[in-house]
């Protein structure tokens, strides 16, 4: 039988079956013919471990600095020699140190085909 969360602050009005109020409040077990929002239910056992593992397998904000740094924006046409040169060795492509911007585009565009 579900029970209405130990963490829970003040009470639950919710109706029975023949619609008559019923108060609930926190660690109370929930009558047969009672329905009462999912929030407001303690988690089952189960569902709490799951929801812990999973919160142990999400991203730290380190991950996320990581997957940032591998992606490199592209730039746009009109950006500097510079930032193209920067961009394609982000993609780990092999730019000579005195390719022109046009070069630099050309193997970014090869890379992309």
């Amino acid at each position: 039988m579900a029970k209405i969360r130990d963490d829970l602050a003040g009470t639950v009005l919710a109706l029975d079956e023949h619609s008559q109020p019923v108060w609930l409040k926190a660690g109370d077990r929930i009558p047969a013919g009672v329905t009462v929002d999912d929030h407001v239910l303690e988690l089952s056992s189960a569902l709490k471990a799951d929801i812990k593992s999973a919160a142990q397998s999400s991203p730290t904000p380190d991950d996320v600095q990581k997957v940032q740094t591998t992606a490199p924006v592209k730039p746009g046409k009109t950006a500097s020699r510079d930032v193209w040169f920067d961009y394609a060795s982000g993609l780990g492509l092999s730019i000579d140190e005195d390719a022109n911007k046009a070069q630099i585009l050309e193997a970014v565009e090869a890379n992309e085909a």
